[in-house]
């Protein structure tokens, strides 16, 4: 018994620490550049890629032959239209969800 709470103590210590230390070393690493071209271009493409990759993995395990992915299509193109009408990600993002979750329970 105490030997199992110490690796959970353990665990925890250092999932913490891991999730410290890449949280915190860009700063400590790239503090002197802080007018670099291309932390400038990463600033800028991120979070585009980061919402491809996750729009791309969310579709990854879909049973296209079932339902041809008509309800994920269009809970993505509600969050489009969302975007492009009001220019709000964090509005899009819900709307899209909610649209995608009201598809499947009435469908």
């Amino acid at each position: 018994m105490d030997n199992q709470i110490f690796y959970i103590i353990g665990a925890i210590f250092f999932a913490s620490l891991g999730t410290a230390i890449t949280r915190f070393l860009p700063f400590f690493l790239l503090k002197d550049r802080v007018d670099s071209p291309l932390l400038k271009y990463l600033q800028d493409t991120m979070p585009l890629l980061i919402m491809t990759l996750l729009v791309f993995f969310t579709l990854k395990d879909i049973p296209w032959e079932q339902t041809y992915g008509i309800y994920e299509i269009s809970g993505i193109l509600c969050a489009i239209f969302c975007f492009l009408l009001f220019k709000n990600s964090v509005l899009s993002i819900f709307s899209g969800i909610i649209f995608y979750l009201l598809v499947i329970r009435i469908f």
